[in-house]
Parts: structure tokens; C-alpha cells; sequence
């Protein structure tokens, strides 16, 4: 969901563009088919992987299955090519170009068995006419002058093009019921439940997005997880020949995965910044009792959540990701922390500098003491983050204070 979905992870690269070319060729070349009464469309949805943080989303895809046109191909909007230009500026920017590509199914189905994930499908309920109509669209879709779009966390991703394919070639004889859930998830809620065996990767997107993670979700919005989008379609209706009708005729598991061991490690955010805050905790005693300066340490510190702080604002202000605005950790990440770093290192302070730490040292106080009603769901590894600022915040406040009436 929130990286690409490589199909063919086990081929080599060349491997992989020269079944794209030739499957490509297949297609453009071909005249336009017309369905057999044997026609099947399913929706097939994998459960989430472990390995790396973009499987931990699942992934689903349209299956068209024709024998009587020896047809069975897979419908993917999950990919992207790393190799396209200026990939990394432009997935930093929201401007990350994913498309839609048919596969051989088999080659689809046997890339999941692979790693060990279950795939469901969902055979759909419709007449002749109907699955022509899905056919012909997703046939057109997939022409090189259709098949990209701009890919969204959340609004316009893998799962929800699937939906918008089905309800664009069905149009008002689709209909989707709003009722066979309670809205009361989040973004955040639901991405969080399915990366709590991915702490480094929930960190991140905690750290990255803003409040609009945080927005109590309408059904529809649910979709934007394949697992929601399966529960969707086996809620739906659709109308066949003036009459409304389940839109699952049937659901089946293909492949149901083995049971595998889910290990965490000792290494996650909570346990690396629970340990920093108590080492720079030690320190800050060794300074008073010692009286030495450990100006290197505020300079990491006070550096480090500064510029964390400065490419939180940038995805705030400079870029098109949707979900990354408002962004309430910038309360502790302050840009604004580089500026009295600044001055900190210079042999000459200015007297405003004890105050400005104190004040930094207040408002984080107020972040931590807020913290049951913060309207944004703070990663819990920020606790330890933002008590480390606060204690060396109120340390060089009571410091320059002294300094500064002393030399007086």
C-alpha cells in the first residue's frame, strides 16, 4: 500500500521488462475479445507480509478468467518502477506515479504462495453485458495513455482503484452499503493495527503524517485497505435485469497460509529513546556535579529534532501529500530549535537565550501533560524524545541564567 508491489520479485530485472514487452505486445496487437458465457470476474485480495512495511497493507487485483479464450489475467494498480525519473523527489513531493498492468494470474497467485500469504477471492455477481462492460474498461485502463495515476495513501491507492474501476464500467447498477460497518476507525487506528509488528515503520508514518490520519472514517473510506475492499464488495448490490442482487456470487480461500513465527526484536523506538534519555540524563547530572559544559551534546540534541522538525514542516508546506499537514509533532520537533543552537555556540549569548530554553522547556511540558487529549495520535516513542528536550531545555535555561547573573 505504501511502497510498490513488485509481481515478480524472484525474476531478474531484465526477466521482468522482457515478459512486460512481450505481454504488452499480446495485448496491443490483439482484437477486442468478446466474453464467453464461461467469463468469471473476481476480486482476489492477499493478506498482509511481514517482511517489509508496504506488505503489511495487503494487496488485491481483478481476475478475469475466460477458458473459453484461454483468458486469465490479473488486473494490478499497485505498480511503479523505482527507475522512473526523479522517483525519489517526486515520492517525497506526492507526486509518485503508480499504474495499472495486466498479468498472467498464475504468475500473480504463485509470487504470494511464495512468500507465505493467504489469498481470498470474491467471484462476482453479474450478467454477460455487465462483465463485457468491466472487461472493455479495464482493457482501456490499462493503454499506455490510461493506465498511471497519482498514487494516495489513503484516497487513491491499489485497493480504492479497484472499486472506482468496477463502479465506473457498472456505474448506477452498483451499489455500495454503508451500513455493514461502524465507522469508528481512523487512519491512524487501522494503519497502526497492522504495523505493531513493524515499530520502526509505525514510528515513521506516526512521525510523518498529521492530523488528517487522525479523521473518524466514513464505510466508504474503509477501502482504502484491501481487507476493507473484500468486506465492501461482499456487502455490496448490484442490479441484474431490474433486480438487486448480492454482487459476491461466491468467495473462496485459494491458498490459506501456514503458521509463521512474528518476531519483534529488541531494537525498536521505545527501547533506543528510553535508553538516550536516560544516558543524556546522566550526563546532565555529571555536568552539574562536575560544573562542565557538554555543549556537543545540546548541539545533537537540540540539532537533530531541529531538522526533523524542518522536513516536517516541508512536507507540511512544500508538498502534495494530503495526510502529512498539521503535523502536531512539530511541537517538539521545532525548526526553530537550529536558531538557538545557533546562538548557544557562539562565545557571545544573547539575553534572551535562558528564556527562549524555557520556554521550550514549558511547551513541552504542556505537550507531555496534554497528552490524553491530543487531538493526533503522538507515536508513544516521542514520550522519551520529548522528555530528553525538556530536561536539557530547563538544564541550560537554569545554566545561562546563572551564567548571565554572574557575569553581571
Amino acid at each position: 500500500m505504501f511502497q510498490p508491489f513488485f509481481l515478480f520479485k524472484k525474476f531478474s530485472k531484465k526477466t521482468f521488462l522482457f515478459l512486460s514487452f512481450l505481454f504488452s505486445i499480446s495485448i496491443a496487437i490483439a482484437q477486442p475479445i468478446q466474453l464467453s458465457e464461461l467469463t468469471e470476474i473476481s476480486v482476489v485480495v492477499a493478506d498482509p507480509g511481514t517482511h517489509e512495511l508496504f506488505e503489511a497493507f495487503g494487496h488485491p487485483a481483478i481476475r478475469i478468467k475466460d477458458p473459453a479464450n484461454r483468458i486469465d489475467i490479473a488486473y494490478n494498480y499497485g505498480i511503479f518502477d523505482f527507475d522512473q525519473p526523479y522517483f525519489y523527489l517526486n515520492f517525497t513531493r506526492g507526486y509518485l506515479n503508480y499504474k495499472v498492468e495486466a498479468w498472467p494470474y498464475p504468475a500473480f497467485e504463485n509470487s504470494y504462495i511464495r512468500e507465505n500469504r493467504s489469498l481470498k477471492e470474491y467471484v462476482l455477481n453479474m450478467s454477460m453485458g455487465q462483465k463485457q462492460s468491466v472487461f472493455e474498461f479495464l482493457e482501456n485502463n490499462i493503454k499506455p495513455e490510461n493506465q498511471h495515476y497519482f498514487y494516495d495513501y489513503f484516497y487513491d491507492n491499489c485497493a480504492t482503484r479497484i472499486w472506482d474501476a468496477f463502479k465506473a464500467a457498472l456505474g448506477d447498477d452498483l451499489h455500495f452499503d454503508e451500513s455493514y460497518i461502524e465507522p469508528k476507525h481512523s487512519f491512524r487506528t487501522l494503519v497502526d493495527s497492522l504495523t505493531v509488528h513493524k515499530p520502526w515503520g509505525d514510528f515513521g508514518i506516526d512521525l510523518c503524517l498529521g492530523l488528517p490520519m487522525d479523521k473518524k472514517l466514513n464505510s466508504y473510506e474503509y477501502m482504502y485497505l484491501p481487507e476493507f475492499l473484500g468486506r465492501s464488495i461482499d456487502h455490496a448490490t448490484i442490479t441484474i435485469n431490474g433486480n438487486e442482487q448480492p454482487f459476491v456470487k461466491s468467495s473462496r480461500m485459494i491458498f490459506q497460509s501456514l503458521p509463521r513465527e512474528i518476531k519483534v526484536g529488541l531494537f525498536t523506538p521505545n527501547f533506543l529513546f528510553w535508553s538516550i534519555f536516560a544516558f543524556v540524563f546522566i550526563l546532565t547530572i555529571i555536568e552539574l556535579v562536575l560544573k562542565r559544559k557538554f555543549v556537543f551534546l545540546d548541539v545533537l540534541i537540540f540539532g537533530t529534532a531541529g531538522l526533523v522538525g524542518l522536513l516536517l514542516f516541508i512536507l507540511w508546506v512544500a508538498t502534495d501529500h494530503q495526510a502529512a499537514v498539521n503535523n502536531l509533532n512539530i511541537i517538539w520537533a521545532n525548526p526553530l530549535y537550529l536558531v538557538g543552537i545557533y546562538f548557544l555556540i557562539k562565545k557571545s549569548k544573547p539575553g534572551w537565550l535562558p528564556v527562549y530554553f524555557l520556554c521550550i522547556g514549558i511547551l513541552l511540558l504542556l505537550f507531555l501533560i496534554a497528552w490524553p487529549i491530543n487531538p493526533q495520535g503522538i507515536n508513544v516513542a516521542i514520550i522519551p524524545i520529548a522528555l530528553t528536550i525538556f530536561t536539557r531545555s530547563v538544564f541550560l535555561y537554569l545554566r545561562l541564567k546563572k551564567s548571565s547573573v554572574t557575569d553581571q
